[in-house]
């Protein structure tokens, strides 16, 4: 992961006091350096000072100056080589901002990510090509490319005769120095070496939750095998553009389910509209022609006096009660359910 931003601070605030001490003492060895020689032309002209019959002694201020040449020839070397570690880390941690940067910018997006990341990884390893393979399936296939060599390597089979096949597999750092020698242990990785030019090759998988969702690949024209700094900042990479990957699955899972609900919500909406109209039928088309039927038989039933008929005509009183009593009860359910599916958060 990122170094924490306090151990970043006091990481490089040391380093650059250390480049101060350094220059200081350069400053001090050139200033020792002039003394020493303006006192030496001032020996030279006064001339030596001896004894006469006693032997020459050797000059001190030579022998001061020789030291005095070397050492700052050694300080010179630190600070150059301290110069070039605190250039290195500052391109470091930049392009680790800006992963980071492309990552908050694309929330739902990976691929500004993995190009991000490919061409940090291609700059900063000095390597001519840096890929990001992705596994489908059984196949691997490219996701973003940046460099020189850079070539479409089409469907390679995910299996351990790839570098980033075997870095997928295995889940760890894969390099081989030479890959269009590596014989039958790379067999398919050495005839995409000699394919596409390269030789060394480093393969860092993006694993995530115990599972590797794709791999960064670097390669280089020559011979010549990556350090184990560029394979820690590999890894580091590895890790933001795992985070992307899964942010992005995660975006993508929750739109899909706000459409969902959403589908669901017009569902609803429509089956709300259907009860609504199904209550106005029941009250205005059904249940006013159902009273004339029941008012009709009940005067049918006061004004008989036929022993015969009543039987009849009570049963037939009794079936409008129960149509009349049916209509009340499916108009008041489909009102109240109107009611309930139309209040706020009763289609969630």
């Amino acid at each position: 992961m990122t170094q924490s931003r306090p151990e970043f601070v006091t990481s490089h605030f040391s380093a650059w006091a250390e480049a101060a001490r350094m220059c200081a003492l350069l400053s001090l060895g050139k200033a020792m350096r002039g003394k020493a020689g303006s006192s030496e032309s001032r020996r030279r002209k006064a001339g030596p000072k001896r004894l006469s019959g006693s032997p020459a002694a050797p000059p001190r201020s030579s022998c001061a100056a020789g030291k005095l040449q070397a050492q700052y020839a050694d300080l010179e070397k630190k600070v150059e080589q301290r110069t070039a570690e605190l250039s290195e880390s500052l391109e470091q941690q930049s392009a680790i901002s800006e992963i980071l940067r492309v990552i908050s910018n694309s929330p739902d997006d990976v691929r500004p990510v993995l190009n991000s990341v490919a061409e940090h990884a291609a700059r900063i390893c000095k390597a001519q090509v840096a890929d990001i393979i992705l596994p489908e399936g059984n196949i691997l296939r490219s996701g973003a490319a940046f460099g020189e060599m850079r070539r479409d390597i089409g469907e390679v089979p995910l299996d351990r005769s790839t570098a980033m096949g075997r870095a997928i597999c295995d889940m760890q750092p894969v390099q081989v120095e030479d890959q269009q020698s590596a014989g039958d242990e790379f067999a398919r990785g050495c005839e995409l070496a000699r394919k596409f030019g390269h030789r060394t090759i480093l393969a860092v998988p993006l694993v995530r939750e115990g599972r590797a969702l794709a791999c960064i690949v670097v390669r280089r024209r020559q011979i010549k095998a990556f350090e184990q700094k560029h394979v820690a900042l590999l890894t580091t990479f590895a890790d933001q553009a795992a985070i992307a990957i899964e942010n992005v699955r995660l975006v993508r899972e929750l739109n899909r389910e706000r459409e969902a609900l959403a589908r669901q919500h017009q569902a609803d909406a429509r089956y709300i509209t259907w009860l609504r109209q199904l209550a106005g039928f029941l009250r205005h088309e059904v249940r006013q022609p159902v009273a004339q039927i029941n008012s009709s038989v009940e005067l049918i039933h006061l004004t008989s006096h036929d022993d015969q008929l009543k039987p009849y005509i009570a049963s037939a009183s009794q079936g409008v009660r129960h149509v009349w009593n049916l209509i009340e009860r499916a108009s008041r359910a489909t009102d109240a359910e109107g009611v309930c599916s139309s209040r706020p958060g009763a289609a969630a």
